[in-house]
């Protein structure tokens, strides 16, 4: 899918939510976090040899909106909203290869922006007046930008010359969410809660940072305004 059906989806289901019935008081997110990655998330290319390497977490902060069709006991409606992202971050890279298994390092100086917005469905259990129980999914889109320098390489621990100057490289990317979470209400119309939430998308800064798998879970705090 690219970006011009993924932005005319989006129209099409706003559209037709505004020629709904009226809509039922909904909820109004500020979401803060962080999204934590897996061991090798990221690759890039120096020499023609694929280096990888981990960035651990990186700071998530944004916000979202459920929009209910029903909202009783069991609840279900639409729910979009976005983030944003940063890391300025030294990773370290590495690949072994030969059969005596000779080691490349890479030491490098990374700077990173993401966004991202999102559209999906979403389920709701409300057993009590301030207890709520919601799960969501849907598609992304994110986008990317990021520079890096080489500070350092070595080969089996003899200093080699980096690549001189910094890289900078952006991109788009399509992929999909999954969200779980529990509200607690502190007045009638505001909750606060946790958040755990699961993406998946694939991004090629090969020009800075590599080939960026963005697969990992997300743990938020949220506070809730019931409109």
């Amino acid at each position: 899918m690219n970006l011009q059906r993924y932005l005319t989806l989006i129209i099409l289901l706003f559209s037709g939510l505004a020629h709904a019935a009226p809509p039922l008081p909904g909820y109004i997110q500020l979401l803060v976090g962080e999204l934590q990655f897996g061991e090798g998330n990221v690759v890039i290319d120096r020499d023609g040899r694929e280096l990888e390497g981990t960035v651990d977490s990186i700071p998530y902060l944004g916000g979202a909106v459920q929009m209910p069709t029903k909202n009783d006991l069991f609840g279900y409606g639409m729910e979009a909203g976005g983030f944003v992202s940063w890391k300025n971050d030294e990773v370290s890279y590495l690949a072994t290869s030969g059969p005596d298994g000779g080691k490349l390092r890479v030491r490098v100086d990374n700077s990173f922006f993401l966004f991202e917005t999102f559209l999906g469905a979403y389920g709701s259990f409300k057993p009590a007046d301030r207890l709520r129980f919601y799960a969501g999914a849907g598609p992304l889109f994110v986008y990317a930008r990021a520079e890096s320098e080489d500070l350092e390489q070595s080969e089996d621990d003899i200093p080699v010359d980096p690549e001189e100057g910094s890289n900078s490289d952006n991109d788009f990317g399509i992929g999909w969410y999954a969200r779980v979470g529990v509200d607690l209400g502190v007045t009638k119309d505001t909750w606060i809660g946790l958040n755990v939430r699961h993406i998946d998308a694939d991004l090629d800064l090969s020009k800075s940072v590599g080939k960026f798998d963005i697969d990992g879970e997300m743990y938020l705090f949220s506070v809730t305004h019931r409109y």
